[in-house]
């Protein structure tokens, strides 16, 4: 969901960088890449999405790949964060699964 979740399992377990993305830099960086080919494997696809990155992309505090945490906030707060993670989680899963009978262009 954020960078610091990130970094927290890329801490203890540095061998895990190459699948561990937050929600928003998975999506980013699947759309450059384009969505995953028939018969490519997941860890593949992964490999080919993050093959440009460094060790840094977890670095900062820069909150433009992460998912606001709602906890404690009032309910249009939990209401932004369900409607955020509906257009995330729906553009992950058209990359990751692309339905070929769908002209769906994920935008």
């Amino acid at each position: 969901m954020a960078r610091l979740h990130a970094r927290a399992v890329v801490d203890g377990f540095p061998q895990l960088f190459p699948r561990t993305f937050t929600l928003k830099d998975l999506v980013v960086r699947g759309r450059s890449q384009g969505p995953r080919r028939p018969g490519e494997a997941l860890d593949t696809y992964l490999a080919r999405v993050g093959a440009d990155r460094g060790f840094e992309t977890l670095a900062g505090t820069n909150s433009a790949d992460d998912i606001a945490d709602p906890i404690g906030g009032d309910l249009p707060a939990h209401e932004r964060c369900a409607a955020e993670l509906e257009v995330v989680v729906t553009a992950l899963a058209d990359l990751v699964w692309p339905d070929p009978a769908r002209q769906h262009v994920v935008t």
